[in-house]
């Protein structure tokens, strides 16, 4: 235990929360939090996939009440997957799979490097709906094979929720909401690839439309992509590209990652040229949600120790053909861990360019001042039932003749044994003139935190013959004295 003592000098001021260890240090919460409903959602039926028939019913009983229940059942070759949400009005995904080929629904595509459907890790494939309040694809999918070859079709058509101006579409959401006015929307998308040992080739024709025209210049209500995608493993190294052309501008972007030993690194490189992203594309940047714009960035990690590891990672993003920003923005991180079998440890570093975070803090629009994030996280097991844990970040955000800062503290102390699991916690955040956007285990993923709080929270969670039983509960200590209620019940046979 010597080592986490001194790690932990080393970073005291300092969320990752203390179980997070993803490879990928660069992501930066403020740009990514709309994503992570739908992780939440993905976490939930991957807790049920062991299961012939599961279901989890949540009640959130909050300022903003609502009840939330996802259903998995599977017999022979057919799976149905579906989630409902209820507040004031009733919002659902749901689907059903037939031999693992058929698809009748709703659902999610990943393929390529993202610059038409999700962002695939391998070769394309359809996932499971997304969180009941998000918009997916809804209709048809195919999923067809013979011998080396393989084929993806989809056709959807749904009504999404829209703001409009002068008849025209100002606004279309990505999560499902009540608008005055809403726009059918049409996709047919048709994939072709060959893959054979550690390797795939392919071509995909996209085709989107919708029955309102968009009030944004440059944006088509019908919009026609043609893409070609590949990836390949050679022994230590993995290759993967995408190239998109729409209007005649072709768009890129392409991935190596290499593994050796204790040394792992991953390299990417993206061109957007004017590009009107489809419906549901993976964010085009790290550090952007906008096209004319490159962006490479760099990640790796060492194995220092057989318990610690250093991850480091930078990205940079500029605007093509602009002499009024500057020539690069940039992101870097760098992270220590330690972990054995009792003890875990983690702090990091992230230094983050003004202008990145301007639709977060638009206060202050200047130069190139700084922003920099100090977290860390730390758990303890004690004896075999006893566990110990703290994250804790501070903001600091530099400008011209003053700054803003937040910080954000969680303490637990937990007991777990076969049947039961218990915990106590508080928190307490400090955020005057911006929120901080921290991951929770609610149904969105996260939660945004501002103004002086602190906060004391339970959770009991208990396993019966037939599944399980979680209660947590939230208390504020400080005005608005906010209270929330979550009970959480599986079924799982």
């Amino acid at each position: 235990m010597k080592l986490p003592i001194l790690l932990l000098l080393c970073f005291s001021i300092s969320p990752i929360y203390a179980q997070d260890t993803a490879p990928d240090i660069i992501s930066l919460p403020e740009l990514l939090y709309l994503d992570g409903a739908d992780l939440a959602t993905e976490d939930i039926y991957q807790s049920l996939l062991p299961f012939d028939m599961a279901a989890k019913i949540s009640v959130y009983q909050r300022d903003d009440s609502y009840l939330l229940s996802h259903l998995r059942l599977e017999q022979r070759n057919i799976a149905i997957r579906g989630g409902i949400k209820s507040k004031e009005e009733i919002y659902g995904n749901l689907q059903a799979k037939f031999y693992n080929r058929i698809i009748i629904g709703n659902f999610r595509s990943e393929l390529g490097e993202g610059l038409v459907f999700a962002r695939a890790s391998s070769a394309p494939r359809l996932l499971n709906p997304p969180h009941p309040q998000s918009y997916s694809p809804q209709g048809l999918a195919l999923n067809l094979t013979y011998k080396n070859w393989s084929m993806l079709v989809i056709a959807s058509g749904l009504q999404r929720a829209v703001k409009l101006t002068d008849g025209k579409i100002s606004v279309m959401p990505k999560s499902k909401r009540e608008y005055l006015s809403s726009s059918k929307e049409e996709i047919g998308s048709v994939a072709l690839w060959y893959a054979s040992d550690g390797y795939h080739l392919g071509a995909l024709l996209y085709q989107q439309r919708y029955d309102r025209g968009f009030a944004k210049a440059g944006q088509d209500s019908l919009l026609q992509v043609c893409s070609f995608f590949g990836q390949a493993s050679l022994g230590e190294h993995q290759l993967s590209m995408e190239s998109a052309l729409q209007k005649g501008r072709a768009s890129l972007k392409t991935e190596w990652q290499m593994q050796s030993g204790i040394f792992w690194q991953r390299w990417r490189y993206g061109y957007i040229d004017k590009y009107q992203s489809p419906a549901y594309a993976a964010q085009p940047f790290r550090l952007s949600k906008l096209d004319e714009r490159e962006e490479i960035s760099a990640e790796a990690s060492i194995q220092l120790f057989p318990h610690l590891k250093l991850d480091a990672g930078a990205v940079l993003c500029r605007r093509l053909g602009s002499l009024a920003d500057p020539d690069w923005l940039s992101h870097s991180s760098i992270r220590l861990c330690y972990r054995d079998r009792d003890s875990f440890l983690q702090g990091s570093l992230k230094l983050i360019d003004r202008q990145i975070l301007s639709a977060i803090d638009s206060s202050y629009v200047s130069s190139i001042p700084l922003h920099y994030r100090f977290q860390i996280g730390a758990s303890q097991q004690i004896k075999d039932a006893w566990e110990i844990a703290f994250s804790a970040r501070y903001h600091y955000q530099e400008k011209k003749a003053a700054f803003s800062s937040g910080s954000w503290w969680h303490h637990s102390f937990g007991y777990r044994n076969e049947l039961w699991h218990l915990k106590l916690a508080y928190t307490i955040w400090n955020s005057a003139n911006f929120s901080m956007i921290v991951p929770n285990d609610s149904d969105m993923g996260y939660e945004s935190l501002g103004r002086n709080a602190i906060r004391i929270e339970g959770k009991a969670a208990y396993k019966l013959p037939f599944g399980k039983c979680e209660l947590s509960l939230r208390q504020g200590l400080k005005e608005p004295y906010a209270s929330s209620i979550d009970l959480q019940l599986s079924l799982l046979k």
